[in-house]
């Protein structure tokens, strides 16, 4: 396989530093979604991050561009849905479509297994990319509900094998 990213574990690091270095760059998408828990995004991914119990910053090999940060969090939203996992892009993660499928199905298999439960989260209807990429995992995308400070529409989901 060609390998054009390279994927980290966040430890150690200035997470506040990591935040702004994706808000930078950030999918507007996730921006969006970001926003509508917390009018701070910075403030919202860093908690993100420091709720999740493993992290991973993923880059491109060379030059180390920043293409993403995911994790999979502490505990689970309750027992109907699972452990949250979550996935914040750069608008340069369109580029490597083949590497985020490869590697999201290998992250979201260990995630299931070290979590015990399903994975789970909500995305809103307006985010394309991720209800495409959730769905080619294996994702089950759940009925509409609003979410978040001004009522937009989510799709919860569950993942419970991935494909």
């Amino acid at each position: 396989m060609d390998e054009r990213i390279i994927i980290r574990r966040v430890s150690g690091k200035d997470n506040a530093w990591l935040a702004r270095e994706m808000l930078q760059d950030i999918r507007e998408v996730d921006l969006f979604e970001l926003r509508q828990f917390d009018e701070d995004a910075e403030q919202a991914l860093v908690e993100s991050i420091e709720n999740s119990v493993d992290c991973y910053e993923v880059r491109t090999l060379g030059d180390e561009r920043l293409l993403a940060v995911f994790g999979l969090g502490k505990e689970p939203l309750n027992d109907a849905l699972g452990t949250p996992v979550w996935f914040i892009g750069s608008t340069a993660a369109q580029y490597y479509p083949r590497e985020f499928i490869v590697h999201g199905r290998e992250v979201c298999r260990i995630f299931l297994n070290r979590s015990g439960t399903s994975l789970c989260n909500f995305i809103w209807a307006g985010n394309k990319p991720a209800l495409r990429f959730i769905k080619r995992l294996g994702g089950k995308l759940l009925d509409l509900i609003p979410l978040g400070n001004q009522g937009e529409m989510f799709y919860p989901f569950l993942l419970k094998e991935v494909k």
